[in-house]
């Protein structure tokens, strides 16, 4: 089973603050996609992997980050039903930023999925 985290990138944009990125790991092999929000480093927590209460855009990053996950959680046991697995190196082979809708198009089901 996969596990996801929300994670800050460890160097600042040119405004002053660091992208998130939704961490996908297996078996220690691991990938970083963009969610396409950016927040200061005071408001992320890094020990829980968690945005604190005073960030701006809290609301709007949890929700898009448990949407990710549960998509992708859906994904991969509707891909176990059909004796396929995600492989960590296929989203590795994802240059753009993690967006649930490419994951659930034809285009990219069969990049992603190969059979047990």
């Amino acid at each position: 089973m996969k596990k996801y985290f929300l994670e800050l990138n460890h160097k600042a944009n040119k405004d002053g603050k660091y992208s998130l990125f939704l961490r996908i790991s297996e078996n220690r092999k691991m990938v970083r996609r963009a969610i396409g929000y950016s927040i200061e480093s005071k408001y992320f927590n890094k020990k829980n992997h968690s945005i604190r209460a005073g960030c701006p855009d809290a609301s709007a990053i949890i929700e898009k980050y448990k949407t990710l996950k549960s998509e992708l959680e859906r994904y991969e046991l509707e891909a176990n039903k059909r004796k396929q697995i995600i492989s960590i190196h296929a989203l590795k082979l994802l240059r753009s930023p993690l967006i649930v809708e490419r994951f659930l198009s034809n285009s990219i089901q069969s990049v992603l999925l190969y059979p047990l």
